[in-house]
């Protein structure tokens, strides 16, 4: 069990009381209403979910919309809520993505990196929340990155698991 000082505690209070905007505040209530459920946050809890995430934005989507561009440069890492996306390379299927899983986890391990697939919603209501993860943190969130980067790559071994090799 990991523990916190009174002063990493003080700190996180000041930084989650500093949200900036109402949109923030609104996106961040919603990530926290879902947050248990997002797999690379397993073994976190509420405050340290608050420490190291910032930009949760709630969207939805029309079939056949893009939310992610193949070449695009992004971080947000994207929770799917409601529907059904498709993961598009060189304009081919290579899967379909259920409400309950996360895409975009690149964008955690490689600050600004470059997408390499496209995601297009592909039911007709499709809804997911998007956030970033934030590195500057490391006095209070470096605990929670850490559980974070295992999560995201017991997540990446899983998926290896799964690939079919010809």
């Amino acid at each position: 069990m990991i523990t916190y000082t009174k002063e990493e505690i003080e700190r996180f209070i000041s930084i989650s009381h500093s949200l900036e905007n109402e949109t923030q505040r609104d996106g961040m209530k919603k990530l926290l209403s879902v947050y248990p459920k997002i797999k690379i946050f397993d073994g976190l809890n509420t405050n340290e979910v608050k420490s190291i995430i910032y930009g949760a934005k709630f969207q939805k989507y029309n079939e056949k919309e893009f939310i992610v561009e193949d070449g695009e440069l992004s971080n947000d890492i994207y929770y799917l809520i409601d529907g059904k996306c498709e993961i598009i390379k060189n304009g081919k299927k290579i899967t379909t993505i259920e409400a309950g899983q996360t895409f975009g986890d690149n964008g955690l391990l490689l600050e600004q990196t470059k997408r390499i697939v496209s995601v297009v919603a592909a039911s007709k209501k499709v809804v997911v929340l998007s956030f970033k993860i934030d590195h500057s943190n490391l006095e209070f969130g470096s605990k929670a990155l850490v559980k974070v980067y295992q999560n995201i790559m017991r997540q990446l071994r899983d998926k290896l698991e799964n690939v079919k090799f010809n």
